[in-house]
């Protein structure tokens, strides 16, 4: 207990004049009932000063997101002003963080993605310069810029610099977000039922486009089952590999494969060594002009390190061979691995490992023995003539378990088998088709419109056919600067 700083004054003033001004003399004790007046001062409690807490790249996503700066922040390492006309839709996987941003620089329109790095050599530290995903980078924007000039892109170019670190980013932290998708709010605006009933529309304007689409290419004469084929492996690839399983499907037609599973497959459980080279194969004149010896150098390395080069895993298979597909299948399996490495594709580095290529033919390999006895238009069309359970039943044919999963299977049914259905029928049919497709369950979500399923969460159960719609969205406003003009802004 120490005296209040008045009681302390005087009682140095008291001692003073008793003194004559001498000295300081030392206070009495408190006479008991005296000095009521004392208090009790809490001890001062010492506290070093706090570091400023460390910035991250999530916190610079944050910033960049929501737009938490100044304009005045706005100008590049270059001393050059620019404006954010778009910020770039979240992006998902590998790639840059905002993927379709719009930037007004004095030397014009930048069009392309935004990257976030705390440091500015982080782009080279992480492998960037190296990787073709990151070939559109318009703006690269940093807390510290720890190199000299631009950033150069693969593939040539460089992308600006903005750096916006220092004390102030620590704050804008704190700050509301200044800019947001005039989309976000459409569940209060529209209400649950009117956004449904927007993205049921936008999904059923997706699925007719895809339906004219197959319309046009059965119109050229291109065969039912062969068309289905194409729109199978299509469908099953991810991405990029698109282009590819459809360079396939006419590498290796329906038919001929088809054809090759109602003979006796190969003996030996390991089709990697070939005896006999699939028609595929033989067919090619380089092929026709090798020896014995050649040509099952040929099979083999066709078979085998392309292939492991495709998967990603320096010569060792994927987890898994698929001798126990059976022996049908597997001999499928062959013959689609010998097709695909005749095409000389270069492998994709933004497939997960559990999805690489040969897992994918292992895929369509099943699905292959699986319709080769009754055939594709069969197997997939022919449950449409129960539209209560059509949708059910494609989807468990479509499915294979490890291979072709239950998501997969519903992209396959949705993009593929029931537009193809809805170009074969007239009018009345293909309303009966758009509703079995209103019916297939949402498969896995899609990165690209992750800021459109939040404006969905909580609000809307969203299927396939929304998620559609949601892709319409995208593809017609969101990457052609239409944000804020779409249907539900």
């Amino acid at each position: 207990m120490t005296l209040a700083y008045g009681d302390r004054l005087a009682g140095v003033m008291g001692a003073q004049a008793h003194t004559g001004g001498a000295g300081v003399s030392p206070v009495s004790p408190p006479t008991p009932g005296v000095g009521r007046d004392l208090v009790c001062e809490p001890r001062a409690k010492y506290e070093p000063a706090r570091k400023p807490a460390r910035l991250l790249e999530a916190d610079l996503w944050q910033i960049w997101e929501g737009q938490r700066f100044p304009k005045k922040a706005l100008v590049t390492t270059a001393g050059e002003a620019i404006r954010v006309i778009f910020r770039g839709r979240p992006g998902a996987g590998a790639g840059p963080d905002f993927r379709g941003a719009m930037i007004s620089s004095p030397h014009g329109l930048l069009s392309g993605d935004v990257e976030l790095h705390v440091r500015t050599s982080d782009f080279r530290r992480h492998g960037h310069g190296l990787d073709p995903n990151y070939a559109n980078i318009a703006l690269h924007v940093v807390f510290f810029h720890d190199e000299d000039g631009d950033t150069p892109l693969p593939g040539g170019g460089p992308a600006p610099v903005l750096a916006l670190g220092g004390p102030q980013a620590a704050r804008w932290l704190e700050t509301p977000a200044r800019w947001g998708e005039p989309c976000r709010d459409a569940a209060q605006r529209m209400g649950a039922e009117g956004l449904a009933a927007a993205l049921d529309r936008l999904g059923a304007m997706r699925f007719r486009q895809k339906t004219a689409a197959w319309r046009k290419r059965l119109a050229s004469g291109e065969p039912l089952e062969e068309a289905l084929w194409s729109g199978v492996l299509e469908a099953l690839a991810y991405g990029g590999e698109r282009v590819a399983f459809r360079r396939l499907a006419a590498e290796l037609p329906w038919t001929a494969l088809r054809a090759a599973l109602e003979i006796e497959p190969r003996d030996g459980a390991d089709f990697r060594g070939l005896k006999k080279a699939p028609p595929i194969l033989s067919s090619r004149p380089e092929f026709a002009a090798a020896n014995g010896a050649e040509r099952s150098q040929m099979a083999v390395a066709v078979n085998g390190p392309e292939m492991d080069k495709w998967n990603g895993r320096d010569g060792r298979r994927e987890g898994a061979d698929f001798r126990g597909l059976g022996s049908a299948a597997a001999h499928a399996h062959s013959l689609l691995t010998d097709a695909f490495a005749c095409l000389g594709v270069e492998p994709l580095r933004t497939v997960r490992p559990g999805n690489g290529v040969e897992k994918r033919l292992a895929g369509a390999a099943a699905l292959a023995d699986r319709f080769a006895g009754p055939g594709l238009a069969a197997a997939l069309i022919g449950p449409l003539a129960e539209p209560e359970s059509a949708a059910q039943e494609i989807v468990a044919a479509l499915t294979v378990p490890r291979l072709v999963g239950r998501a997969r299977a519903i992209e396959i049914a949705g993009n593929a088998v029931l537009p193809l259905a809805a170009a074969l029928v007239g009018t009345l049919a293909d309303v009966q088709i758009e509703g079995v497709f209103a019916q297939l369950p949402a498969p896995a979500r899609y990165g690209a419109v992750r800021h459109l399923h939040g404006v969905a969460d909580g609000a809307v159960k969203v299927g396939m056919r929304r998620q559609q719609g949601m892709l319409y969205l995208l593809h017609q406003y969101c990457t052609q600067g239409g944000c804020g003009k779409c249907p539900l802004s």
